[in-house]
């Protein structure tokens, strides 16, 4: 599962595996080489993006073995 995350320097939007994100995190924007540390404001904004993109993925009619619909 990726997640779109837009950096705070140059603007652009990048994809990064939700795997690979947590608190403390290190990653480069890959557009202005920028790196950035996923912490305070920044790691609970994308904290709570993780939660509604697995709530998404989780919500599909279909996505637990059930009928859609059901």
């Amino acid at each position: 599962m990726m997640l779109p995350i837009t950096c705070p320097l140059c603007g652009r939007e990048s994809e990064f595996p939700v795997e690979a994100l947590a608190e403390g995190a290190v990653f480069a924007c890959p557009v202005c080489k920028v790196t950035l540390t996923l912490h305070g404001h920044m790691w609970e904004e994308i904290k709570a993006d993780i939660e509604r993109l697995k709530e998404k993925e989780g919500g599909r009619p279909g996505s637990a073995g059930e009928a859609p619909g059901v």
